[in-house]
């Protein structure tokens, strides 16, 4: 309302091709972005671009800005195709203008490959995104929040694409990374070595998961022994250790008493971890409770893999079987 008001003056007052007119004009559709009112934030975007394009110039900072946020906002409405050319002419013109590493450029080769990831064109995301990472490297270093941003988009791009190894080397990457930046025994390095952990598991590099998720299992046990955190830290633990069991039995010769140790611990880290989180249920985040069907699931696949149908039918029919004997 009070951008609305001040636009509302501003044209009154200062006249229709005064700059901050413009500059109004585009801080409101930001605000329209952010709270979700989309076609409103698109309209004004691309009034403002038209004015900016006649009275600025086609290369403007401020025409080149209103330009990075209009494709952004046409990728969140869906409109890939318009969102695309766009970023590809902002890209162009923001390297001519300001050089391939400032952070502008750079910003919007981020936008440019989100919205080539989101058009399917995957290949082309990932160009653009090792081309980011090596400038920040270069630019900013390898420690710097913006190179660990852009490492961190390439990681989940890599994954996404079925690139697993190249993925996982990048997530233990920003682990070694951000460890040091973070105060030994924190909460927050907890946290970084779950979600770490679990990227980990998604990319099936269970056995460097599994240390780290150790770890962070031990961390919270000892700080906070009765904490839903905790209960989901050793559900992924569990997670690992079947991980490398399943691994196991599709080698070529695989070792049957390591492979059966190896589920029994992951079952019993899982039922643990499981019973722990539907014990704490009220105390978790309405975002944290999709992680109690997660840990069910996992039970399924383990009891699947492990050849024991009826357990894991059982849970799959979320009939919640009493497994206090296995544990």
């Amino acid at each position: 309302p009070l951008l609305e008001e001040t636009l509302k003056l501003t044209r009154a007052k200062l006249g229709s091709e005064h700059p901050h007119r413009l500059s109004t004009m585009n801080n409101l559709a930001q605000a329209y972005s952010g709270a979700g009112r989309l076609d409103e934030a698109v309209s004004l975007y691309e009034e403002t671009l038209k004015l900016q394009k006649d009275e600025l110039g086609p290369d403007h900072p401020g025409t080149l800005s209103t330009m990075h946020n209009l494709a952004a906002a046409y990728v969140n409405v869906g409109r890939l195709k318009k969102a695309i050319r766009l970023c590809e002419e902002t890209l162009k013109l923001r390297r001519a203008k300001l050089g391939p590493d400032h952070p502008s450029t750079l910003a919007t080769m981020h936008n440019l490959a989100a919205a080539y990831f989101a058009d399917d064109r995957r290949d082309e995301a990932l160009r653009l995104l090792e081309e980011a990472l090596k400038l920040h490297q270069a630019k900013l270093g390898p420690e710097h929040p913006k190179t660990l941003t852009t490492m961190s988009n390439l990681a989940a791009v890599y994954e996404k694409s079925g690139n697993h190894s190249q993925a996982a080397g990048l997530y233990k990457e920003m682990l070694r990374v951000m460890r040091k930046q973070t105060l030994p025994g924190s909460p927050e390095l907890s946290s970084l070595l779950a979600t770490i952990g679990d990227r980990l598991i998604a990319c099936e590099a269970y056995a460097d998961a599994e240390s780290i998720l150790r770890e962070c299992y031990d961390l919270r046990r000892k700080s906070a022994p009765g904490a839903w955190t905790t209960f989901n830290a050793e559900v992924l633990l569990g997670a690992a250790l079947a991980g490398q069991a399943e691994t196991q039995l599709k080698a070529d010769a695989p070792d049957q008493n390591a492979t059966e140790r190896l589920f029994a611990e992951a079952e019993k880290h899982l039922l643990a971890g499981y019973h722990g989180l539907k014990k704490t249920k009220e105390t978790i985040p309405n975002e944290g409770k999709i992680n109690i069907e997660r840990a069910r699931e996992k039970l399924v696949r383990l009891y699947t893999a492990w050849g024991q149908p009826e357990e894991a039918a059982k849970w799959k029919a979320d009939e919640e079987p009493d497994a206090t004997h296995r544990m």
